[in-house]
């Protein structure tokens, strides 16, 4: 999921949504908020949640390489103590906080799948607002 998140990431094209988001910013701006037209209240909306949607990406994708971390290295401890001869409920202790760990990371998971994923929630298409046309 990581590495779906790393991909999804890499493949928008930010710097360029924030460029026209930033342009529809100033072109509204300088509008007549009667003259502003709703396309372009729309676009800039819609590459606004599209920034949003990014940064929740990278959020969730950050929170679940704690927790991986957190997993791993708590394995390793555990390991590390069988190993050693460490105390008997050492390691039963450690595994319990382990699972605990891994419920955490489930409802992350769950937010990878509802932020990445198409459906409900996800930013509204304009097209030709950004997309070269025929990509959307």
């Amino acid at each position: 999921q990581v590495r779906d998140l790393e991909r999804e990431l890499a493949a928008a094209p930010q710097p360029r949504w924030r460029a026209e988001r930033d342009r529809l910013a100033v072109v509204l701006a300088r509008m007549p908020p009667d003259a502003a037209s709703q396309d372009l209240r729309f676009a800039h909306a819609a590459l606004c949640d599209r920034l949003a949607g990014c940064a929740r990406q990278r959020a969730v994708r950050d929170a679940l390489l704690v927790r991986v971390q957190a997993v791993v290295l708590g394995m390793e401890q555990a390991a590390g103590q069988l190993g050693h001869g460490g105390a008997a409920d050492a390691p039963a202790s450690r595994l319990a906080d382990l699972r605990r760990a891994l419920v955490e990371v489930r409802p992350l998971q769950r937010g990878v799948r509802e932020v990445t994923g198409s459906g409900p929630g996800t930013p509204r298409d304009v097209p030709g607002s950004v997309e070269p046309p025929g990509t959307t």
